[in-house]
């Protein structure tokens, strides 16, 4: 047995061996978004299919989902249980809501003490997780893990993934770096890809007055792009705005483009939360492309 197989080998085992205090339900159920009751978008789990040790405490509860679509999307929902507590025997989180821009991501919710003592797991009890809205909507929900008070370390995902921030490389001026790729052919009817805007931390202070994007190739060249920026708003119905169609050719396999903002959609942009940027690619002549980086600036910049 090759040493490179043994460690494969071992890495496997250790992810699948029992942890202590951590339960999983490897659900594999296929959603659409469309088809949930109108009245109740919550999914539930009947508590006793994790097989939860009586005498531990629920302290976390992580669901893993993906999709077969570009991305995931912003998803926006909450959790619910079964409790012990009269007269509704449920409790609920505030609404709560996450952006993505990949296929697969996890969303968490962290029980404090007075609700992990009052989860009822027995006759029937019930974990809910609700989804008001994701923009992707048809994904998998591939498993649901419970941690517990017993759980002291060892799972390899007991946290949601951390977000790769942007940093501030002159006064107004934020790079971050995104690096999803993509394949034109395989963009479907969504042409518009998201960079979340919790990527960056702009001071309420600066107004925003230009948003570039850096792309790459690795064919001969760019080429000609044609296409858009949009991003969320908090202007109701829609909270959504959006360029004009826009075009420009690239004639590197490396190069840049820019969305000068107004100072009327400066003051729409939903940039303080998990709404998302958007790029859109109508199309682009070399097929296959980079995001490499989203850079932001200011009314602070020099």
């Amino acid at each position: 047995m090759s040493m490179k197989y043994l460690i494969a080998l071992l890495c496997v085992l250790y992810i699948n061996a029992a942890v202590a205090g951590v339960y999983e339900n490897n659900v594999k159920k296929l959603v659409d978004y469309d088809e949930l009751d109108e009245n109740d978008k919550m999914l539930g789990f009947l508590w006793k299919d994790f097989n939860i040790n009586s005498s531990e405490k629920i302290t976390k509860v992580i669901i893993f989902i993906s999709t077969e679509k570009n991305f995931l999307g912003k998803w926006t929902g909450a959790w619910g249980s079964s409790t012990s507590v009269a007269p509704a025997y449920w409790t609920m989180t505030d609404d709560m809501s996450k952006s993505f821009t990949t296929k697969t991501g996890k969303i968490m919710w962290e029980l404090d003490s007075a609700t992990s003592k009052i989860i009822q797991r027995e006759y029937g009890g019930e974990l809910k997780w609700g989804v008001w809205w994701i923009d992707c909507t048809v994904f998998t929900i591939d498993k649901i893990v419970v941690f517990t008070d017993a759980y002291k370390g060892g799972y390899p995902d007991d946290k949601e993934d951390e977000e790769e921030k942007a940093e501030k490389i002159s006064a107004g001026v934020y790079k971050a770096h995104v690096g999803d790729s993509y394949v034109y052919k395989d963009l479907g009817t969504e042409k518009m890809l998201p960079i979340n805007w919790s990527k960056f931390t702009i001071p309420k202070t600066e107004t925003i007055t230009s948003i570039e994007i850096t792309l790459s190739t690795k064919k001969e060249k760019l080429g000609k792009w044609q296409g858009a920026f949009g991003s969320s708003t908090n202007i109701a119905p829609d909270y959504w705005i959006m360029t004009k169609d826009m075009s420009k050719t690239l004639s590197g396999t490396t190069d840049s483009i820019t969305w000068e903002v107004t100072a009327e959609e400066a003051k729409a942009l939903q940039s303080q939360n998990d709404g998302q940027l958007k790029f859109g690619v109508w199309w682009i002549d070399c097929g296959e492309f980079t995001i490499e980086y989203c850079t932001i600036r200011t009314d602070a910049a020099k």
